[in-house]
């Protein structure tokens, strides 16, 4: 109790302490005021965030085009598999401490123990450091132990058939990993203070840098040089870590259990999630098909998640407002705003990716080039299978921020196993096809099951009827687009689909009105981010849609 005094004197005399931990004490004030103020301050932090997102998605995307265009797909192929290699890499050595400062900074904030958290960060990092270090090592060292065997192929090309014992492959497998996991704590950490503007600018500094330097590197260098540029980027986010105070102490006895239980779990549930949601298909389809394979699997993958990832975003800064409602042991309000925010997503996310697949046979080769054509129809069973999981994304941020890590760790466990049995069986048998239905019919199964613990074991029901009326309008809006871009496969064709799906997608919604009043007021609240000369319009538009 003294503690938390000596931190609630500390922060009201101690503005500079405050703004050091990018804390702003007026807006910690202001939050704590009224309820409006609240709601307000997370429709903002949530678009912030979603921008910064988007830079950050800009970037890999982006790159993929340049790769792609440059390099080819077996040149695409072997990027792929380094990014794969340096994703699981980059799990394995989270320890869900990244996770955790999301989860654990906020509470700790909105209790005013801004020396706590100070200390909770420097304990975090220097374990953080010391674990993703040693992941790269093993890189280095299995590069060096290739050097030894065959002093001759340290300098030779990387080419299909020979870049997995190439030790300059693995050299820049091991930097990316380094670099791109201190990105990830800075990022995390300045989510967990709800920093989301410097956020949003070092993504899209971040962004610039990848696109330039895989571009460069692409062209100077070939696939090397792609693969240097996977680090570039993360230097500008790992700058943010100059502001964190070496603190000396320990943190609370309380707060390590909490914290110790909290991370592994999740770190668990991270790992396992890499097997069937973070491109383990990749090395059945390269073990069995080759780097051709993995190259299409890749572009459908990517064009995947760039349909996500604008409506995914939005969630940034769900973790931080829930972790704070339970902080202060406000339950219902939490329930509120799982059930607020599941329709809100859907909303953008259902016409993306059920649109995004219908245009995706004109969007796809003009993207990448002719070459990927074959990847059509893969790309249209990821953005069918992502419009019903992702959606519920925001089920498992609410059992995070409950502490409910037990239940994800086992649901993970199951989903692994599952992808494991896939990619023995089905993929090397139909190849990148078998691979997204099986990632697809994965994913619905744990998503399924994760709606039903919350109904049955936290009293948190989905409201599935909003869903079904969002999903029937946006399967009318890909409907009318894909039946134009067939008659029409041409980039005009695809506007006018983009179009006539938009209006299709609208009117549907006037029809069947799905939102309820209270997300309709949040959408305007969110529109007050806007510039004033856009507002406007953008009222008038949502007075027609859905008033």
């Amino acid at each position: 109790m003294g503690r938390r005094q000596d931190s609630r004197r500390q922060l009201r005399t101690g503005a500079d302490m405050a703004a050091y931990f990018g804390v702003n004490p007026q807006a910690a004030a202001r939050s704590t005021r009224d309820r409006p103020s609240m709601a307000s301050t997370f429709v903002r932090n949530s678009v912030v965030n979603a921008l910064a997102g988007i830079f950050t998605t800009l970037g890999g995307f982006m790159s993929t085009i340049v790769v792609a265009r440059l390099l080819g797909v077996q040149g695409t192929g072997i990027v792929a598999f380094a990014t794969w290699a340096v994703t699981v890499s980059i799990i394995i050595a989270d320890l869900g401490i990244t996770g955790t400062l999301s989860r654990f900074l906020p509470e700790l904030l909105a209790r005013h123990e801004v020396e706590e958290a100070g200390r909770l960060t420097r304990v975090l990092l220097g374990s953080f450091f010391a674990c993703t270090f040693v992941i790269a090592a093993s890189f280095w060292l299995y590069a060096g132990w290739l050097i030894w065997r065959a002093p001759l192929q340290a300098s030779a090309p990387l080419t299909p058939e020979t870049y997995t014992v190439s030790p300059i492959f693995w050299i820049l497998v091991g930097g990316a990993c380094l670099a791109q996991s201190m990105a990830n704590f800075a990022n995390s950490w300045l989510k967990g203070h709800q920093d989301f503007a410097a956020l949003a600018r070092v993504a899209a500094f971040a962004c610039l840098v990848q696109i330039l330097g895989t571009a460069v590197g692409a062209m100077a260098f070939g696939v090397i040089g792609a693969l240097c540029a996977m680090a570039l980027g993360s230097l500008v986010p790992i700058s943010m870590l100059s502001r964190v105070e070496p603190l000396g102490g320990r943190i609370d006895a309380v707060l390590r259990r909490r914290v110790t239980r909290f991370s592994l779990e999740t770190w668990g549930g991270y790992l396992l999630t890499a097997f069937f949601a973070s491109r383990m298909e990749v090395f059945f389809l390269e073990r069995s098909w080759g780097s051709h394979a993995v190259g299409l699997f890749t572009v459908s993958l990517t064009l995947s998640n760039l349909a996500t990832q604008g409506p995914l975003l939005l969630t940034g800064a769900l973790l931080p407002r829930l972790s704070q409602h339970v902080g202060r042991d406000e339950q219902s309000e939490a329930r509120a705003v799982y059930a607020a925010s599941i329709p809100l997503m859907a909303l953008v996310l259902f016409p993306a990716c059920l649109g995004t697949a219908a245009i995706a046979p004109v969007l796809l080769p003009m993207m990448y080039g002719h070459a990927f054509e074959p990847a059509i129809t893969t790309a249209t069973i990821l953005l069918t299978s992502a419009a019903f999981v992702t959606s519920t994304s925001i089920a498992s941020v609410f059992l995070i921020a409950m502490e409910r890590t037990r239940f994800l760790l086992a649901s993970a466990l199951c989903g692994a196993a599952l992808s494991i049995l896939a990619g023995v069986t089905i993929v090397p048998a139909f190849g990148p096809v078998a691979a997204a239905f099986s990632r697809g019919g994965v994913q619905f199964a744990i998503a399924a099951v994760t709606l039903w613990y919350l109904r049955r074991h936290l009293d948190c029901p989905t409201p599935f009827g909003i869903l079904a009326r969002l999903l029937a309008a946006a399967a009318l809006c890909a409907v009318v687009a894909r039946l134009i871009v067939i008659e029409v496969p041409s980039l005009g064709g695809m506007i006018v689909a983009i179009v006539a799906g938009a209006a299709t997608y609208a009117a549907a919604l006037r029809l069947l009105r799905p939102l309820l009043p209270r997300d309709v007021e949040k959408l305007r609240t969110a529109v007050l981010i806007l510039p004033r000369h856009l507002r406007p319009a953008v009222h008038f538009g949502m007075q027609l849609i859905l008033a």
